[in-house]
C-alpha cells in the first residue's frame, strides 16, 4: 500500500466551480454573522484514492436568517445566536449522521471542508478534528455495526475566506499520526451501481435490559444475522460469475460506456435463531422481515472485495438508518410489555439521482402521510440538491402495510415460515429469495416483537 501522503484526492470534474460558488455564499453568510461554514465531502475509497462525488453544506441554524438590527438600522451581530456564528461539534456530527443515512452503501462522508478566515480555522482546528473522528465512528456503526473494518482516513480542507486559497490534508482519525498534505485534483469520475435484492426473515430472541430503548433492542436482534452477512459463508456472483476478491469489478471500463450497473446475486447462510437466557429478566423475540432492493455504489475502478463491502454496508445502513428514524419518531414508549405482538413499521424509501459520474442514487425515508414534497425538502436541505419537482423523486420502491397486515402481523411473515426446512442452508436462501420475489413485489420493512413472561 502507498504511504498516506501519496494518496490521491480526486473530485468529480463537475465540482470544479464549487469552491468559487461556496466562497461567494460564505461571504454573504459572514455578513449575517456566520464565521465558519462546514461542508460534507461525499464519496468513496478505492485502492489508494479518495473519490468525491458530491458536496453537501451543513445546514445553519434558522436564526442565521433573522434580521437583527440596532437603533441605527445596522446589523448588531452580538445579538445573534452563538450557533449562527460558529457551528459546534454536536451540530456538525448530528447533521453528518443525517447525510450518512441518505447515502448508498459504498459512499460515505470522506471528509469536511471549512470555509472561514485563518484565525477561526486555527482556533477551531481541534473541533474539526473531533468532528472527523466522530463522523467516522458514526459511519462505521451505521454501515457495519462495527462488525467489519471501515476506512479511517479522512480529508480536511480549509478555504481561506480572505485569500481564497485552499489547504488540504488527509488524516488517519483512528491511528492518529501527523496530517499528510494533499491536493485536490479534478477528473471525470464514474460510479457503478451494484444491483441486487435481499429478502430475509430473522427470528432472534434477546435479553431485554433497557425496556425503553427500541433501537438497542433492534440492534441486538439483527446482530447475529449481520455477523453472518459479513462472514465468508456469504457468496456473491457478479454478472453471473464467481470472482476472486482481488479481481477488478469491471475489467474493461470502455465496455461500460452505455451502462452504469452490475447485477449481483447473493447467497447467504441463515443466522441461527436463539431463545432468551433463563437468567434474563424479560425475554423478547424479534421477528424482522424485509425484502430490500439494493443499489450500492462504488467507483468503476473498484475490485470485488470493495464491491462486496459496499453491498453489505448498504444493507446494514438501510436497516439501521430506518431503525434510528423510527426510534426518533416514537413519541411515547410502552409502559411495560404486552403479551400480544407489537408491530413496528419502518419508513419507506424515496430516491433521487445525483448526476455525478453516472447515476448515484440517494435516499430519503418517508413515514405514513409523507409525500414526495417532503423528500424534496429533505434532499435540498440535507444534501444541498436542487430538486424541484415530484417527477424527480421515485417513491414507488416500497409501500406501507395495509390495515389487514397491521391487524395481523403474522400475515407478513407466514410465507417464510411455510417454507420447507432444507438440509442445506444455501438451498434455503435460494428458495427464500425465489418465493419472496414472487410473493412480495414491493418492499416491506417491518419488525414484530413478542413478549415472554418475566
Amino acid at each position: 500500500m502507498l504511504a498516506l501522503q501519496e494518496m490521491a484526492l480526486l473530485f468529480e470534474k463537475s465540482l470544479e466551480t464549487w469552491p468559487e460558488t461556496a466562497l461567494k455564499e460564505s461571504l454573504e453568510l459572514e455578513k449575517k454573522g456566520a464565521d465558519i461554514i462546514v461542508y460534507f465531502l461525499c464519496g468513496s475509497y478505492v485502492a489508494d484514492e479518495i473519490h468525491v462525488a458530491h458536496i453537501a453544506k451543513c445546514p445553519l441554524p434558522d436564526t442565521i436568517d433573522a434580521e437583527v438590527t440596532g437603533s441605527t438600522g445596522i446589523h448588531n451581530l452580538n445579538n445573534y445566536d452563538d450557533l449562527s456564528k460558529l457551528l459546534d461539534l454536536d451540530w456538525i456530527v448530528d447533521h453528518a449522521t443525517k447525510v450518512l443515512r441518505m447515502l448508498p452503501g459504498g459512499v460515505t462522508i470522506v471528509g469536511i471542508t471549512a470555509i472561514c478566515c485563518k484565525k477561526v480555522f486555527t482556533d477551531q482546528r481541534l473541533v474539526l478534528a473531533s468532528a472527523l473522528k466522530k463522523i467516522q465512528n458514526r459511519a462505521a456503526a451505521l454501515s457495519t455495526l462495527d462488525l467489519a473494518s471501515f476506512p479511517s482516513r479522512m480529508v480536511l480542507i480549509h478555504i481561506d475566506l480572505t485569500t481564497k486559497k485552499m489547504q488540504t490534508v488527509i488524516t488517519d482519525v483512528v491511528h492518529r499520526g501527523p496530517d499528510s498534505p494533499s491536493q485536490v485534483k479534478y477528473a471525470q469520475l464514474k460510479w457503478i451501481s451494484l444491483v441486487t435484492r435481499v429478502a430475509v426473515d430473522i427470528r432472534q430472541a434477546i435479553d431485554v435490559i433497557n425496556e425503553d430503548d427500541f433501537y438497542k433492542e433492534f440492534t441486538n436482534a439483527i446482530k447475529p444475522w449481520a455477523t453472518s452477512l459479513h462472514s465468508s459463508d456469504t457468496v456473491y456472483m457478479f454478472d453471473d460469475e464467481f470472482k476472486d476478491d482481488a479481481e477488478a469489478l469491471v475489467k474493461d471500463p470502455k465496455k461500460m460506456k452505455n451502462s452504469n450497473s452490475v447485477e449481483v446475486f447473493m447467497y447467504m447462510a441463515s443466522a441461527s435463531s436463539s431463545e432468551p437466557k433463563e437468567s434474563a429478566k424479560i425475554g423478547e423475540v424479534f421477528e424482522v422481515t424485509f425484502d430490500l432492493a439494493v443499489r450500492a455504489t462504488v467507483p468503476i475502478k473498484s475490485n470485488i472485495a470493495e464491491a462486496k463491502r459496499a453491498i453489505n454496508q448498504h444493507i446494514i445502513r438501510q436497516l439501521m438508518g430506518r431503525a434510528s428514524l423510527h426510534y426518533e419518531s416514537m413519541e411515547l414508549q410502552e409502559e411495560g410489555r404486552r403479551a400480544s405482538p407489537a408491530l413496528h413499521q419502518f419508513p419507506r424509501a424515496a430516491t433521487t439521482v445525483i448526476p455525478s459520474g453516472g447515476s448515484l442514487l440517494v435516499y430519503d425515508f418517508l413515514f405514513e402521510g409523507d409525500t414526495a414534497d417532503d423528500a424534496i425538502k429533505n434532499f435540498n436541505a440535507l444534501l444541498s440538491l436542487k430538486t424541484s419537482t415530484v417527477e424527480e423523486i421515485d417513491e414507488l420502491w416500497e409501500r406501507n402495510l395495509n390495515e389487514g397486515e397491521k391487524e395481523e402481523p403474522s400475515l407478513i411473515i407466514q410465507h417464510a415460515h411455510k417454507l420447507p426446512e432444507p438440509d442445506n442452508s444455501l438451498s434455503f436462501c435460494l428458495i427464500l429469495f425465489g418465493i419472496i420475489f414472487l410473493i412480495i413485489a414491493i418492499v416491506v420493512v417491518a419488525v414484530v416483537s413478542t413478549t415472554g413472561g418475566s
